[in-house]
């Protein structure tokens, strides 16, 4: 079963120069969604490198775009829930406003960054919102009449299209026919086809798949590529099963709420190390525990 919701074939199509209207077309209707402004240009910071995929199973789709204002989007996939996604979405989205900031420079020089994270699973299963929008905001200005905050900042965007919110099909607006394509490509022909006959970008997103699917190289790199995954990922939760009951037992043995906060602190040193020593990467370990690197190269 070869889904579009990988990011190997995600990037494949939105990241070539050649299909730059197809990202842009989808980038426009996140954000027209979301009220915020849509973009006049794209140009691509990122683009397709097959031997990206081919020498470094554990490289993460880095689908970088730029707008006319100087916005930077960031698109993102996720297939599986961990219990550091949120603090894995904000540091992806510090990283790349961060790396804006050059010796000299003034912090009113700093664009905006947008990131999508296109999600396989529901993180707020009472909010059904399609995109949800994520900005800091001053909560003690929330007034029930109102349902508004104050904003501190416009340039923090981090917005999450959860895939099992999409309505039925019947009822789709333009941004769920996308992501309902997206979803079912590979799975249900009947659909996608149907799907590709109700718009031209669709139609293309839908070649685009099948293009990737009928290269031999393409999709052997893929299938290669999802193996090791499937393989870090039971590595990962080996670790973690393991690593929490015996950080939890240490904290319970202390018989205090101070010795269970230290256990639950425990227990993510104990998943590091055990994924560290089964030679998982320091940045899935980050994501995956919530430890900063410097946390991880510090670890006995």
């Amino acid at each position: 079963m070869h889904r579009a919701i990988n990011d190997m074939v995600f990037k494949y199509i939105f990241g070539s120069e050649e299909r730059r209207e197809l990202l842009k077309a989808f980038v426009n209707l996140v954000l027209e969604r979301a009220g915020l402004p849509l973009a006049s240009t794209i140009s691509l910071k990122t683009p397709f490198l097959l031997k990206q995929f081919v020498k470094d199973k554990d490289s993460v789709l880095d689908l970088r775009a730029e707008d006319e204002m100087g916005r930077v989007f960031n698109l993102e996939i996720q297939i599986a829930k961990h219990p550091g996604f949120a603090e894995r979405a904000l540091y992806y989205w510090s990283r790349i406003y961060g790396s804006q900031m050059l010796e000299g420079e003034e912090y009113r020089d700093l664009k905006p960054v947008v990131t999508i994270w296109i999600m396989d699973f529901v993180l707020m299963p009472d909010r059904r919102q399609l995109p949800k929008l994520f900005r800091p905001v001053d909560v003690s200005t929330w007034t029930e009449s109102m349902s508004t905050y104050s904003v501190l900042s416009e340039q923090l965007n981090i917005l999450l299209l959860e895939l099992p919110l999409l309505p039925p099909t019947r009822n789709c607006g333009e941004l769920e026919k996308w992501l309902t394509l997206m979803q079912v490509e590979g799975e249900d022909e009947a659909m996608s086809r149907s799907l590709a006959e109700t718009d031209r970008l669709l139609a293309e997103f839908d070649s685009a798949y099948k293009k990737f699917m009928a290269d031999d190289e393409l999709r052997e790199t893929y299938e290669g590529r999802l193996k090791w995954r499937l393989e870090q990922n039971t590595l990962r939760n080996v670790a973690w099963e393991e690593g929490l009951a015996e950080g939890k037992a240490a904290g319970m043995a202390e018989g205090m709420a101070e010795g269970k906060a230290e256990g639950e602190a425990e227990a993510q040193r104990v998943i590091a190390r055990r994924m560290r020593d089964l030679g998982l990467p320091a940045d899935t370990i980050a994501a995956t525990t919530g430890l900063s690197l410097d946390d991880i190269a510090q670890l006995a």
